[in-house]
């Protein structure tokens, strides 16, 4: 008899150990699950504030050349066609992510980077960037739109240009969209999430 009540106990004993085992193990599967979807949530929140950052720095840059070239075009420190040009193709030469750069007059007078001329009838008063530009003090940053050059996605930031309280065109530069991608492709470490 007390060898068939020790055996119950035992079984009993083990039973508990089983289930406790058994219970330690999803406590401890559950825990691992947890963390690593925490760690995985951080890498990506992380990544994405690097991106963010990097398209931020890019754009706050042009910015800052952008009022640089208004500033000087409002007080003439840049003076002429040819001073002008020399200036916006310096601007675009010293920057990858920057695919045009160019004064509009209101006038109609066109100086862009590259010498570009624009065909018979091409006028960028009635463009969307022009007409946003002209009625805002500030940064103008246009929509995506198909480059008339280029035939790929660009947008517009563009700034307008006062003098004596008129305003007297605007400091523009053209931004592929395609070159955003670029700076976020050349900061990819090879990890992916999806």
């Amino acid at each position: 008899m007390q060898g068939s009540y020790v055996g119950r106990i035992n079984k009993i004993i083990m039973r508990i150990i089983s289930w406790l085992l058994i219970g330690a193990g999803i406590v401890t599967i559950a825990i691992m699950i947890f963390y690593a979807t925490q760690m995985s949530s951080y890498q990506m929140k992380t990544m994405t504030t690097d991106y963010s950052f990097q398209v931020d720095e890019q754009f706050n840059d042009k910015l800052v050349q952008l009022k640089s070239l208004v500033r000087m075009m409002e007080t003439d420190q840049i003076k002429g066609d040819a001073a002008t040009l020399k200036y916006v193709d310096t601007l675009v030469e010293a920057n990858d992510s920057l695919s045009a750069a160019y004064v509009a007059y209101a006038d109609k007078h066109l100086v862009m980077s590259g010498g570009w001329q624009a065909p018979e009838g091409f006028d960028f008063r009635d463009r969307d960037w022009y007409k946003g530009t002209v009625d805002t003090y500030d940064i103008f940053v246009s929509d995506p739109y198909v480059d008339e050059q280029s035939g790929e996605y660009c947008i517009t930031l563009s700034k307008r240009m006062m003098k004596d309280g008129e305003c007297i065109g605007a400091c523009a530069m053209d931004l592929y969209m395609g070159d955003m991608i670029k700076i976020m492709k050349n900061s990819y470490e090879g990890k992916s999430y999806a």
